[in-house]
């Protein structure tokens, strides 16, 4: 390709997009094309010297009219305006947001990117803050993994669901296994609080609860669970094939269930 100037409405092709000239602009001796997409409402521009066949442009025989060029510009013009319309929304939506979240007493407490600029470090610290506000006199260990995972443990105390409900919010949103992706929840909480991509909870059963939690499911299946229902057996997983008749993964996945039943806060 030439570089002779371009006129207003010369089609061009890019790759596997079709454009037309829309204006030409010369500044500081320079000249360059506002190009418009035929395809979509979008527009674009580009230096002279960079329209070239080693850029892959090609010129076609194509050329649009005045009139055409004007109406597409129109269409590009109203569309910029919405996206900008759109943004702007979005981000007086999101700037109120936050200042709801800031100014809720429930997290009056709680630590801002002020305090600590890691989003990851500041959500363990924050964590720490409600779990300690919410179930007091219980043992928490939170880690941080790295910096995109943060472990939450404890033993007794609150059920998992419990604490589920006072810290869930730090997980700034979830895998997606259709798309391989991960996907941001984008909530407000997480750009003043802190986040973590994943946020995972495990809590630890004692003999104790464990006993509990067998007597829990003597009381209401007294002729399936027999002397030999122990927390010995339950913890060497004996009691998987035992009163299969009766629950779906044996007399074990019962106990199970009943010691994460138990709240203990």
């Amino acid at each position: 390709m030439n570089t002779q100037l371009l006129k207003v409405g010369q089609c061009l092709k890019h790759l596997n997009d079709d454009v037309a000239v829309s204006e030409v602009t010369l500044s500081d001796g320079e000249i360059s094309y506002t190009l418009l997409n035929l395809e979509l409402p979008t527009a674009f521009t580009v230096e002279q010297a960079r329209i070239s066949a080693r850029f892959g442009w090609t010129l076609t025989d194509k050329t649009l009219s005045l009139d055409e060029i004007r109406s597409r510009r129109e269409v590009v013009r109203v569309c910029k305006q919405r996206r900008d319309e759109e943004a702007a929304r979005k981000a007086e939506e999101e700037q109120r947001s936050r200042e709801q979240v800031s100014t809720n007493p429930e997290y009056q407490d709680l630590l801002t990117k002020k305090d600590e600029p890691s989003t990851t470090k500041l959500a363990a610290k924050n964590i720490r803050l409600l779990l300690k506000k919410h179930f007091k006199g219980i043992k928490f260990s939170v880690r941080m993994r790295d910096y995109s995972c943060i472990n939450v443990g404890w033993t007794d105390g609150p059920t998992t669901d419990e604490v589920d409900a006072v810290i869930s919010r730090f997980q700034e949103g979830r895998f997606d296994g259709m798309t391989d992706m991960y996907e941001y929840g984008n909530d407000p909480f997480n750009k003043v609080y802190g986040g973590v991509q994943y946020l995972f909870t495990s809590r630890e059963c004692s003999d104790a609860l464990i006993e509990e939690a067998i007597a829990s499911v003597k009381t209401r299946y007294k002729s399936v669970v027999g002397d030999d229902c122990t927390v010995a057996a339950f913890r060497s997983g004996k009691l998987w094939n035992v009163g299969n008749e009766y629950f779906s993964h044996g007399l074990q996945s019962a106990i199970h269930q009943a010691a994460a039943a138990i709240s203990k806060k």
